[in-house]
């Protein structure tokens, strides 16, 4: 009924817990990744993910744990990885060519994506 399907969409649109420990922010962001990759899959889709670092820890030579952490994760359940990170390190770019302001990715960090993720997809 369309009061049931109201009273559905309410209880999936409400906040859930706070997640206080890393690790189960960590394999929070790890589930809803794997549940994302079984739904392009079952549909006939290909799914990957682009990961792409915090600008100061690009510029300071350094990873965040839980970027690791969820790198690793993502990794091991066999889902491709466009590492923004590695992939701008391994051309030598600097976090001036990569980034732009806040973060944002540059013209140049965006082709950079753009062809890594060109290689996985033809």
């Amino acid at each position: 009924s369309a009061c049931g399907e109201d009273a559905e969409a309410a209880r999936q649109s409400e906040p859930g817990p706070a997640l206080p420990a890393l690790e189960a922010r960590i394999d929070l962001v790890v589930k809803l990744i794997r549940r994302i990759h079984e739904r392009v899959e079952e549909n006939g889709g290909e799914f990957f993910v682009v990961t792409k670092p915090v600008e100061e820890d690009y510029r300071g030579n350094w990873r965040r744990a839980d970027y690791q952490a969820v790198l690793a994760r993502v990794k091991e359940l066999g889902i491709e990885v466009v590492d923004v990170y590695a992939a701008g390190k391994s051309r030598n770019m600097t976090a001036e060519q990569l980034f732009i302001t806040f973060g944002h990715l540059s013209a140049a960090g965006n082709e950079l994506v753009a062809e890594r993720v060109t290689e996985l997809i033809l």
